[in-house]
């Protein structure tokens, strides 16, 4: 069944460019929820509370800060 964005928690694992204190976390994963990023932590730690049967998507690739996605918005 496909994911709802808007309504299902989801997880986005890759490798992740947080941009803060966590700096880059090689096997990362990022928690979202109701189109919210709930919490960025290691895959290999236990998720937040309420992600414990979400949806993870491999993305096998780079996630940047603000999921942005870099081929179309730099120019």
């Amino acid at each position: 069944m496909p994911i709802n964005p808007t309504t299902d928690p989801y997880v986005l694992e890759g490798h992740i460019v947080t941009m803060g204190p966590q700096g880059v976390i090689d096997d990362g994963a990022i928690y979202i929820k109701n189109g919210i990023i709930e919490a960025v932590k290691p895959a290999n730690e236990s998720p937040p509370a309420g992600f414990e049967n979400a949806e993870h998507v491999r993305t096998g690739d780079t996630i940047y800060p603000g999921l942005i996605e870099l081929h179309n918005h730099l120019s």
